[in-house]
């Protein structure tokens, strides 16, 4: 009788096949580098050519050993990279040891002899962020407190379409609450903006981060090799104007506590 083969489960791991625009894109990358790793692009458009993984980032770092978290060291270079992942809450994507290893070795094989060649994931740094909305008349206040929630995922994730040009957010750039701020204001629906507030963790404690600098603003200052993760996030909304943003990542505040709330 004839064999039949059948496929239950979906294949991952695979590729799409070259398109023409993509191999345009891709030649003079190649005549340039002719697979040895030299300058800083040559190392990211080979890491992005690796085989076996599927890469979504790639940065590099040059002179940084990342086991001392030291810079300026002469003949070595880390190449910071990250799997390619989906928009979505976290955690954030993270390289695991064969990804690490795939890629470490195909490019081991095209560096120079005396190059120190490091491959690693970001160190990310936990965020936990609060935010206080009023909803403009005409829109359903639930749908326009998930689209404030995806803004700030979007801004924040390290990943494309992520950060400001959307190509993740950048690396060691420290997250601003006035920037969040811009980014919710354009939510449609959104008619005014309370805070955001910002949170760090310390100590399995979220602590809210004092305002510092000119402008009296809150910051998450990051290393250069560091990314925010978006851990928690909070936003409450209404059409009250006294609509704040909560002080407190523990819990949402209750919405019936007022004396004038009507419970429907």
């Amino acid at each position: 009788p004839p064999m039949k083969v059948r496929q239950p489960l979906a294949m991952t791991g695979g590729e799409d096949a070259e398109t023409l625009a993509a191999a345009e894109r891709r030649i003079p990358a190649s005549l340039r580098h002719r697979e040895r790793a030299v300058t800083a692009g040559d190392y990211r458009t080979l890491a992005q050519q690796a085989p076996g993984v599927d890469v979504g980032r790639v940065e590099v770092l040059p002179r940084f050993k990342p086991r001392d978290r030291r810079r300026d060291v002469p003949g070595v270079v880390s190449v910071l990279a990250l799997p390619a992942a989906p928009l979505g809450p976290a955690p954030n994507p993270r390289p695991d040891r064969p990804f690490i290893e795939r890629m470490h070795a195909y490019l081991a094989a095209r560096t120079p002899l005396a190059t120190e060649l490091y491959v690693i994931g970001c160190e990310y740094v936990p965020l936990g962020v609060s935010v206080g909305v009023r909803v403009r008349e005409g829109f359903a206040r639930d749908r326009v407190l998930y689209e404030v929630r995806e803004a700030i995922r979007r801004l924040l994730w390290p990943l494309p379409p992520g950060g400001a040009i959307q190509e993740g957010w950048a690396l060691g750039r420290p997250v601003r609450a006035r920037e969040l701020e811009v980014d919710v204001s354009r939510v449609a629906g959104v008619l005014e903006v309370r805070g955001p507030n910002l949170f760090e963790r310390v100590e399995d404690q979220w602590r809210q981060i004092p305002p510092s600098g000119v402008d009296g603003t809150q910051a998450l200052c990051l290393r250069k090799w560091q990314l925010p993760e978006l851990l928690s996030v909070v936003v409450v909304g209404g059409t009250d104007v006294n609509m704040e943003a909560p002080a407190d990542l523990s819990a949402a505040p209750n919405p019936f506590a007022q004396a004038n709330a009507v419970a429907v």
